[in-house]
């Protein structure tokens, strides 16, 4: 499939390990999105804008429909088996050309410590390279943020380099620049153990 183009539906559902389910983003998930972003530690180690308002939550799930209708990213939400918001999980910059794409992730506080970014992330890169066909993901993480690099190392991604003070620091304790690691993802890489 290398070179061509695959529309991206934005109803794609995911299921994951442990009753998970990723989905699209809609407007009654505000609320928890905001929460979870405004968390300093969601703050510290993404990309969020700060201070995270409404606004910004209806900019995401926008972001995330207009994405997979262009066919440049996948954005979801975890849902738990009530439906509750657990986290954002999914594919940005999508290179059909080149067959890859980088994974993203959030954790809301109050799912963390359950492995729900490792089974969302597992079942967000099998549906990359079984229906998307791509064939790398790619993964950057802030190299103090232990838990996110932990992720990937159980995924099975590989550490492939570390960027010197490529990431401006967030946060009112954070350092001024920050340490990228750069994780690489190939199909025979994945692992299928859990958590």
């Amino acid at each position: 499939m290398t070179g061509q183009h695959l529309h991206v539906q934005p109803a794609t559902t995911i299921s994951a390990e442990g009753g998970l389910r990723l989905t699209a983003p809609v407007d009654d998930d505000r609320p928890d999105i905001v929460a979870a972003c405004r968390d300093p530690e969601t703050q510290r180690y993404t990309r969020v804008p700060s201070p995270y308002g409404d606004a910004d939550a209806v900019g995401f799930i926008h972001a995330c429909r207009a994405g997979a209708e262009a066919g440049s990213s996948l954005g979801l939400v975890v849902r738990d088996t009530s439906g509750r918001l657990l986290g954002s999980c999914g594919l940005v910059d999508i290179d059909w050309l080149d067959g890859r794409a980088s994974l993203g992730y959030w954790v809301a506080p109050w799912a963390r410590g359950q492995g729900v970014a490792t089974r969302a992330a597992r079942a967000v890169c099998r549906w990359a390279f079984s229906d998307a066909h791509l064939e790398r993901v790619e993964l950057e993480a802030i190299a103090s943020n232990a838990a996110s690099n932990a992720v990937a190392a159980r995924l099975g991604f590989i550490l492939e380099g570390t960027l010197r003070a490529a990431a401006r620091g967030r946060g009112t304790d954070a350092p001024s620049r920050l340490d990228v690691n750069v994780w690489g993802l190939l199909p025979g890489d994945l692992r299928c153990a859990t958590r």
